[in-house]
């Protein structure tokens, strides 16, 4: 510790952390941006907003309306985000003043990246209307994603040139073992938000279902079946998409540092797709919630990627109990590149899953319609 602090070390290590909650948090507001934004297509496709698409004024006003609530609400996100995590340090270390106003000038650097994002899936909207939702998801991936593994390149330097460092960092596992500590951060954040997509997609089902939207298929019980079956299957193909484009995407940044696109491409696909058991079960206890408890289904969606979240990044710093860990599936699926793979949990990890959304479907064929 003493040397640490003596050579800048720890410093460099807070910060590192402070900067990989920021860039969580620029994730996350990126993807209520993409959301809120998308909010159109479904506002369209469902005949909502028929009254004000009779005319190109009317059609500005609605679309912008939708706009400004996705920008001022990826601020106020990435607002509350910096406050927070600053007050929370601030109170450890003696400063919360000043450490609430950097954190929060560190929450409020993302928000360009992650209107980025948001702008991509408004584009979308307007040229490709029919594939704007997986464009809008799909397009922020490979952006944040290429960029992050681009960075990895340079990871090592965080760390501080100490060549009394250098040698105990490469005696514990040196260069290699930091850069795949900080890919294997960033997959297990692609799978998070991933998981987020997925809660979202199968709520829709709610949010159809409550509009009187699809009341023609709802008749009999085998056509609810289909239709929420093919919502779930959106969802699994949907999450399925984006880890492969944060694995890629990753993999092609981190290759064209380190001279080996195809090789890091590859290595960084099987890394992002070892995320997807884990975060399929989150869309699957979405879906039964839909299935058994439809008024909470959205509460319970949302908790349980919010859960996933905190006991993911916060639970080992929090100190947590390892039964607390075991909630999170994320805890069961292999950290890569550069940990090990083991087929039991990743098999579970999908029975599960495979199970919940197969409850969900089976009570809501029976029960009573909104």
């Amino acid at each position: 510790t003493k040397e640490f602090t003596r050579l800048g070390g720890q410093s460099a290590i807070v910060n590192a952390y402070l900067a990989g909650l920021m860039l969580l948090a620029g994730l996350v507001a990126a993807a209520y941006g993409v959301s809120a934004v998308l909010r159109l297509r479904a506002e369209e496709t469902g005949g909502l907003a028929d009254p004000v698409l009779s005319g190109a004024p009317g059609r500005i006003r609605w679309g912008s309306s939708h706009v400004l609530v996705a920008v001022t609400g990826s601020a106020l996100l990435l607002a509350l985000a910096g406050a927070a995590t600053g007050l929370g340090y601030g109170l450890r270390a003696g400063d919360v003043g000043g450490e609430v106003a950097r954190m929060l000038g560190a929450g409020l650097a993302q928000l360009p990246a992650a209107l980025v994002i948001a702008g991509i899936a408004v584009a979308a909207f307007g040229l490709l209307p029919g594939q704007s939702v997986a464009v809008g998801w799909a397009a922020g991936y490979a952006f944040l994603f290429a960029v992050c593994g681009a960075a990895a390149k340079g990871i090592g330097q965080l760390l501080g040139t100490s060549s009394a460092l250098t040698k105990e960092f490469t005696r514990l596992g040196g260069q290699s073992a930091i850069v795949n500590a900080y890919l294997a951060g960033l997959m297990l954040l692609a799978g998070l938000v991933a998981a987020a997509y997925g809660v979202s997609a199968v709520l829709r089902l709610r949010a159809e279902e409550t509009a009187g939207l699809a009341d023609p298929v709802l008749s009999g019980a085998p056509g609810r079946v289909r239709w929420g079956f093919s919502h779930v299957l959106v969802a699994t193909t949907g999450t399925a998409l984006l880890l492969t484009v944060a694995g890629a995407a990753t993999g092609l940044g981190y290759g064209l540092r380190a001279g080996d696109v195809g090789g890091e491409v590859a290595r960084m696909l099987g890394a992002g797709l070892a995320q997807l058991p884990a975060a399929l079960v989150i869309a699957g206890i979405a879906v039964a919630a839909f299935g058994l408890l439809p008024g909470q289904s959205v509460a319970v969606g949302w908790t349980a990627v919010g859960l996933a979240v905190v006991i993911s990044i916060f639970g080992q710093v929090l100190q947590l109990s390892g039964w607390v860990l075991d909630i999170s599936p994320f805890t069961h699926a292999p950290r890569l590149p550069g940990g090990t793979v083991a087929a039991p949990p990743l098999v579970w990890l999908s029975v599960i899953a495979l199970g919940l959304a197969a409850a969900g479907l089976a009570a809501f064929r029976r029960r009573d319609i909104a």
